[in-house]
């Protein structure tokens, strides 16, 4: 009998939310938050108030839907940032290509004498000499630019991945918290066998050694 007070212990000392019946419809990540925020405050408003075994079922029910909410909430959230990791990655293949090209470029223009000393040694006139001047500049801004452009691309996804791997573990931990409340649940109607008499027997004896 210590086994099954316990177990009734356990279950009391749970959260338990009220009644929160009918399917969600929510069609927007601003009304899944807003119905768990709905649901997270019930669940402080009756925590320890179920005096019966069917409103003890009810509300373990709706701990299983508020917890299967949050989990398709991080979900959403993890195929969401997939999506920005790939495309992230994708851009840096891009710049990383562009930049390789650029890198070599640079290196044939200085082989070739491609410097402001040069261009002043060979131009015909101070027209020409300025025009080479303003293009290298230009050429030398853009090689800036897309060297900029990769590194933050290259932070960025350092951080995503990091931000993908928070949200994996949050995802696992609340799969494991699903699991464990659907065992409570499971628990509740194996120790009672589904009888009102045998739960309010349990709990009074549970809140006898409180």
């Amino acid at each position: 009998m210590k086994w099954l007070k316990k177990i009734v212990l356990l279950l009391l000392l749970g959260f338990l939310v009220s009644i929160f019946s009918g399917k969600v419809l929510a069609q927007t990540p601003q009304e899944v938050q807003a119905i768990i925020d709905e649901l997270t405050k019930k669940v402080a408003e009756v925590q320890g108030q179920a005096r019966t075994l069917s409103g003890q079922i009810s509300n373990f029910n709706n701990q299983i839907k508020l917890t299967e909410l949050k989990i398709n909430q991080t979900e959403d959230e993890i195929s969401s940032l997939s999506g920005k990791i790939n495309k992230l990655e994708g851009s840096i293949v891009e710049l990383s290509n562009a930049h390789q090209e650029r890198v070599v470029e640079s290196y044939r223009l200085s082989r070739v004498g491609a410097t402001p000393l040069i261009f002043l040694l060979t131009s015909q006139d101070l027209s020409t000499f300025f025009s080479r001047i303003n293009y290298l500049q230009m050429i030398q801004d853009r090689d800036r630019d897309l060297l900029l452009r990769l590194q933050n691309s290259q932070i960025s996804l350092e951080q995503e991945k990091i931000q993908f791997e928070e949200l994996s573990k949050k995802l696992e931990n609340q799969k494991g918290f699903l699991a464990n409340q659907r065992g409570a649940k499971e628990n509740l109607l194996s120790v009672t066998k589904n009888d009102e008499k045998k739960y309010q027997q349990l709990l009074s004896e549970a809140r006898a050694q409180l």
